[in-house]
């Protein structure tokens, strides 16, 4: 199992990332969410509209384990 703390501190790097990027009036597309597959992410645009996605895979520590 994930440890949860672990978990927690990675979304909050994510976070941390969206509120410093957003304050930098980066173009967000789309806030910070937890998805069902396993994803903290959230995405912004560039001036010439490339979409970035920026994400933790916390399902990912898990998969390890069980491979």
């Amino acid at each position: 199992m994930t440890n949860q703390s672990n978990v927690n501190d990675h979304k909050e790097r994510v976070n941390e990332l969206y509120a410093l990027w957003s304050a930098s009036q980066a173009k967000i597309v789309s806030p910070p969410e937890s998805t069902p597959w396993g994803l903290h992410e959230f995405t912004v645009a560039d001036m010439d509209g490339n979409l970035f996605r920026i994400f933790y895979d916390f399902a990912t520590p898990e998969r390890e384990k069980n491979a």
